[in-house]
Parts: structure tokens; C-alpha cells; sequence
């Protein structure tokens, strides 16, 4: 496979993260099964099944109302099956929510080859930039 491929393909993963991320069943269909997430505050959750639920939870707060913008930085294989993409998020965010517009976080995902697609197996966010919130 090419670099321009492979490239490609982990393009359209950072593309899809950011597509699906008010939609916790077609964000959890890009997990590994038994995928570990860290979010931008630290929280880790471990499972396909406890990542939807903590997705969920979250859905139904404020945070549904912020938005985050995905940029994919780099790619490369680890192994044949497996590869590290880097990506950095930007947020957008509501008057009043508890992270500014602006604040940036920068994601690493390890993804693994399963048949014919990739999924993440891990994504660890960690909050580089916190821009000041607005008031409500």
C-alpha cells in the first residue's frame, strides 16, 4: 500500500471523529472493540460499549452544544497493521460553556487494521490551549 493511500485513509478517520462527534453510535462504529479513550480532561474509559455511554451521558449536557473542528497533522505505520495518526481539535464553543472558543487539544490515535478497515484502538486528547469561557 502507499503512502498516498494510507494517508488518505487515516485522513478520512480524523474526517469521520469529527463528523460523528454528536452521534455516539456511528462515532463508537471507528472503535476497536475494546478501544481505550482519554479524553481532554483526563477521563479514561475503556470499551466500545463504556465509551457510547459515557458519549451518551455526555450528549445529553451542554457539552452537545460544543463543537470541536478536526485537523489531520500526520500519519504513519507502527507494523503493518498498525499505525499512529496525530490530529489536533479546535473548539468551538457556546457563551457560557465551561471551555472557550479557541482552546485547542491535540489527539493521537492508535489505530489497528481489522479486514479491510482501520479502527481506533486508542485516542488520548490532551487539552494544550484553554481559551478563557464566555459568559452566558
Amino acid at each position: 500500500m502507499t503512502d498516498t493511500i494510507l494517508e488518505t485513509e487515516f485522513r478520512a478517520i480524523v474526517e469521520q471523529t469529527e463528523r460523528f462527534q454528536d452521534d455516539a453510535e456511528a462515532f463508537c462504529s471507528l472503535l476497536a472493540d475494546d478501544a481505550i479513550l482519554v479524553n481532554a480532561v483526563g477521563r479514561r474509559v475503556v470499551g466500545r460499549g463504556a465509551i457510547r455511554a459515557a458519549m451518551e451521558a455526555a450528549l445529553a449536557t451542554p457539552l452537545a452544544d460544543v463543537r470541536t473542528r478536526h485537523q489531520f497533522i500526520e500519519g504513519r505505520l507502527l507494523a503493518p497493521d498498525v499505525a499512529v495518526v496525530g490530529m489536533a481539535k479546535r473548539v468551538d464553543a457556546p457563551p457560557g460553556a465551561h471551555v472557550g472558543t479557541g482552546s485547542t487539544v491535540e489527539s493521537t490515535l492508535v489505530l489497528v487494521r481489522r479486514g479491510d478497515r482501520w479502527k481506533i484502538a486508542v485516542a488520548h486528547n490532551t487539552l494544550v490551549r484553554v481559551a478563557a469561557a464566555e459568559a452566558a
